[in-house]
């Protein structure tokens, strides 16, 4: 019999500890549900004050001026003053470099055509005293030769001496042919 109650037993034994276990586990969820409860509330409580101070923020701010208006003391402001006169000065500066930089091309370019002219001319004028030189010395009878040709002139005379004094009586004849060449 004891076999019998054995597992009856075991069953009440078992549906104890479920019980258990049960009891156990609603007391943690009716905890878990406090918990969660509280939770909720102080969440409601911070969301209520994160309200407040954003009314508070915007309050805050619409009370800080849109505009801020700047008084200058008399040093800032002559400052200033001196900022824009410098500030016009040199738009005058640039409009005067333009002027400036306009003439000294048209200075340029001016240079450059005189003196062009003037080149031209110099070049032609050294031409025609160099023309008027050479009309001078043919003027007086003289020519301008190449010095080679005038050497070989100078030998061939001296050579030709020579030999009329080596062969005075063939000199004397060439000395007649000469004479008669010059005369026609």
């Amino acid at each position: 019999m004891e076999n019998q109650n054995t597992p009856q037993k075991d069953g009440f034994e078992l549906l104890e500890k479920v019980i258990q276990s049960n009891e156990k586990n609603t007391s943690s969820i009716q905890e878990f549900a406090q918990k969660q409860t509280e939770s909720i509330t102080v969440m409601n409580g911070l969301l209520t004050e994160l309200k407040q101070v954003e009314t508070h923020i915007k309050q805050i701010a619409d009370e800080i001026p849109k505009t801020v208006y700047l008084v200058y003391s008399p040093e800032t402001q002559a400052s200033v003053d001196g900022l824009k006169d410098q500030l016009n000065r040199r738009d005058f500066r640039k409009y005067y470099c333009s002027i400036m930089l306009v003439l000294a091309l048209l200075i340029i370019v001016a240079a450059g055509s005189l003196s062009r002219k003037w080149f031209s001319e110099s070049i032609r004028t050294e031409t025609e005293i160099r023309q008027q030189m050479l009309e001078e010395i043919r003027d007086d009878g003289r020519s301008i030769y190449k010095v080679k040709d005038y050497e070989q002139l100078e030998y061939n005379t001296d050579m030709m001496n020579k030999w009329m004094k080596a062969y005075p009586k063939y000199g004397n004849e060439f000395m007649k042919f000469k004479k008669g060449f010059e005369s026609r």
